[in-house]
């Protein structure tokens, strides 16, 4: 399941707010980056999303607290299953995410990102389920509840539902990794190599011969040097934030130069 699989019956997605200013950048990058910290070193966590705000979309907010409710559905070929499996799971704001590292910065559901999970946020995944919306799956349980199927009722998603187990993985796998909450922060993989995580780190991203807007991604870059969130919180603290502060100086530079040629215009004037 993906993000742009989850609508409700005004078609909305989910809530992106993204910094309108420098200040508010800088500091929703220090909470990202304390969010981090509890994370350690288990690798990183990915999720492809379509942003539609306008401006610096690298670090955003994303509020799917509105997801919930009696006309709100599942798309992809599960269909209402997928709600029966949350609901068994007390999934009540589900977030999809995966552990397998992007190679370009655009996915078939959206920009590649790093997902930053809210302290204490609630974990699902099952070694049994690789993609709960996937098509595989979907035929698998197909008709498999009967004649007056009710959600609540299929007997092979509850025993779906008994193979999740509630803690993170501690070793790599390619299956889904569902979390419960209601915001959580996305890192934009393109935006942060090409101006937040140093200029050693812009090599990473490659131009393909097919596409001027897809890039690929070194690999090598998620296996020596942004492999787990200690290391993203090392570049948001220092490398992200130095490189803003560095962009906020010349932006009250240009500020002061614009007051002081005011200022001298109106004594000639005078």
């Amino acid at each position: 399941m993906r993000a742009s699989e989850l609508i409700t019956e005004q078609g909305v997605v989910e809530a992106e707010n993204r910094a309108n200013t420098v200040e508010h950048l800088l500091n929703r990058i220090n909470v990202a980056a304390k969010l981090c910290d509890p994370m350690g070193d288990h690798p990183l966590l990915f999720r492809d999303f379509k942003v539609k705000v306008q401006g610096n979309t690298v670090l955003n907010k994303i509020s799917n607290d509105y997801l919930r409710g009696p006309y709100n559905v599942l798309a992809g070929p599960a269909g209402a299953k997928q709600w029966q499996l949350l609901e068994l799971l007390d999934i009540k704001y589900p977030v999809f995410t995966k552990m397998i590292r992007p190679d370009s910065n655009r996915g078939p559901f959206g920009d590649a990102h790093i997902f930053i999970p809210p302290s204490g946020s609630q974990v699902r995944w099952s070694p049994r389920v690789k993609d709960f919306g996937s098509q595989r799956l979907a035929e698998e349980l197909k008709g498999s509840a009967g004649p007056g199927w009710e959600p609540a009722n299929d007997p092979q998603v509850n025993e779906l539902a008994k193979t999740y187990l509630r803690e993170l993985p501690d070793t790599y796998t390619d299956h889904e990794i569902i979390f419960d909450c209601k915001t959580y922060y996305l890192v934009e993989i393109q935006t942060f190599l090409q101006d937040f995580a140093g200029k050693a780190n812009k090599e990473f991203l490659e131009k393909s011969r097919y596409s001027n807007v897809k890039l690929k991604i070194n690999p090598e870059l998620f296996n020596a040097r942004i492999s787990n969130y200690n290391q993203l919180a090392w570049y948001l603290r220092n490398t992200a934030t130095k490189f803003l502060e560095y962009y906020q100086s010349k932006v009250d530079q240009a500020d002061a130069q614009i007051a002081t040629q005011k200022h001298t215009t109106n004594q000639e004037e005078k």
